[in-house]
């Protein structure tokens, strides 16, 4: 299919009179990684706070798979099939790994009434047993299952926002939007994440925007890039070509004279 999974018309909106994002547009195709960049301050995480319901647009339209979604409330968008991750990690800190996961099932499994709950007919069993099997699959992907059991405020950093990423698949959604999912984590933590996020696209079949600041990786993974700049785009295409574009370097360095490689 030739359109989008997500298109974003002209979207913008200010803040007491403060112009926050201008006109934004992306499409981003179906099954892609692609990746959504610019300095601080450029209106990144707005621009994910509107495709999420959290802000609603002054203007413009957001289609996720043809249905319009910008003004719906961000339980409808991410029943819709868009989830995503956030800056700062947001677990449920006093439940398990494995609820945390659990949680996020339920968006779309069937409910049964309390008395099934109760009796534990074979339905209900049967269904648990499907959720149980999906969440240690999820977990397997980033060997967490020997901390299923531990509260999620208890674990490292690190395997926090491994957690959260799992947590936003499990949801069964469409598209992901993984907001810095590398903050924090170390050189080898990064490559590994880079080589998890590619064989979680292929594995679930899912469409991943991100943002992130770690300009390696996401040179590395993404294959179409748009930038930002004070809530506007400055440029758009592959990673060879944003890292030769003049004002992207110029945006990041003040000086066009050395691609982007890391803002760390």
């Amino acid at each position: 299919m030739n359109e989008p999974l997500l298109d974003v018309r002209d979207i913008g909106i200010s803040f007491g009179g403060l112009r926050a994002v201008a006109d934004f547009s992306l499409q981003v195709p179906r099954n892609s990684l692609y990746g959504l960049i610019g300095p601080n301050g450029a209106g990144k995480t707005t621009i994910f706070n509107l495709l999420t319901g959290v802000y609603r647009p002054g203007r413009g339209s957001i289609h996720l798979r043809g249905q319009r979604i910008d003004g719906r409330k961000p339980y409808e968008i991410a029943q819709a099939g868009l989830s995503r991750t956030f800056q700062n990690v947001r677990l449920f800190g006093e439940l398990s790994v494995l609820d945390n996961l659990r949680v996020a099932c339920h968006m779309h499994t069937p409910r049964h009434g309390l008395l099934a709950t109760l009796l534990r007919t074979r339905g209900y069993r049967q269904q648990e047993k499907r959720m149980l099997d999906k969440v240690m699959a999820l977990l397997s992907i980033f060997k967490l299952e020997q901390f299923q059991n531990m509260q999620a405020k208890n674990l490292a950093y690190g395997n926090q926002r491994r957690l959260e990423i799992l947590r936003a698949i499990a949801t069964d959604a469409s598209l992901i939007l993984l907001d810095e999912p590398a903050a924090g984590l170390n050189p080898a933590e990064k490559e590994s994440l880079a080589d998890a996020i590619r064989q979680i696209r292929d594995q679930f079949n899912l469409t991943i925007l991100l943002i992130e600041h770690d300009m390696r990786l996401v040179m590395k993974i993404c294959e179409c890039i748009t930038v930002l700049d004070h809530g506007e785009v400055i440029a758009r295409g592959c990673a060879t070509e944003i890292q030769t574009d003049p004002n992207v370097i110029e945006a990041y360095l003040g000086d066009p004279g050395t691609p982007p490689t890391s803002t760390d």
